[in-house]
C-alpha cells in the first residue's frame, strides 16, 4: 500500500524517518510532533523489548505497545498503519515483524512475538 503512494520519497519505503514528522496540517500547528529521527533506533529497541515480556496481560501489553509505538512515531507514513496491525498481532496469537533500518543503514527486521494467553482480569495482589 505504501509503495504505490506517489508522495511518498522511495527512501522512506521501509526505513525509519530521516526528518520531522508531525500530525496536523502544518508543524507549526501540529497536535503531535515526534521524537527527533536519530532517537528511533534506540526507542524501537526498547519497544521491542517491552513487547517481547510475557508478564503483562495482553489487553495491557497491546495497549501499552500501541500507545508508545505511536509515539515513537517511527515511520515517515504509515505509522497509524503499522501500529493498528501491531494491537491485532499483540491480541492474537501470531507474531509481527517491523522492518526498519537501524543507525548503521543496514535493513534489519525484529521479531516480535505475541504474549501468551492469560486470563482477564489480572490478580491484583
Amino acid at each position: 500500500m505504501l509503495a504505490s503512494d506517489p508522495e511518498l520519497l522511495r527512501r522512506h519505503l521501509g526505513a525509519w524517518q530521516d526528518c520531522a514528522v508531525w500530525i496536523g496540517s502544518t508543524r507549526q500547528t501540529a497536535d503531535f510532533e515526534g521524537p527527533p529521527h536519530g532517537r528511533i533506533p534506540a526507542l524501537m529497541d526498547d519497544l521491542v523489548r517491552f513487547v517481547q515480556r510475557s508478564d503483562v496481560h495482553r489487553v495491557v501489553h497491546a495497549a501499552v505497545a500501541h500507545a508508545q509505538f505511536e509515539t515513537i512515531h517511527p515511520y515517515a507514513d504509515g505509522s497509524g498503519r503499522v501500529g493498528r496491525l501491531l494491537i491485532h498481532q499483540l491480541l492474537g496469537a501470531g507474531s509481527v515483524t517491523v522492518p526498519g533500518e537501524p543507525a548503521s543503514g543496514s535493513r534489519m527486521k525484529s521479531s516480535m512475538p505475541s504474549t501468551p494467553s492469560t486470563a482477564w482480569p489480572p490478580d491484583a495482589t
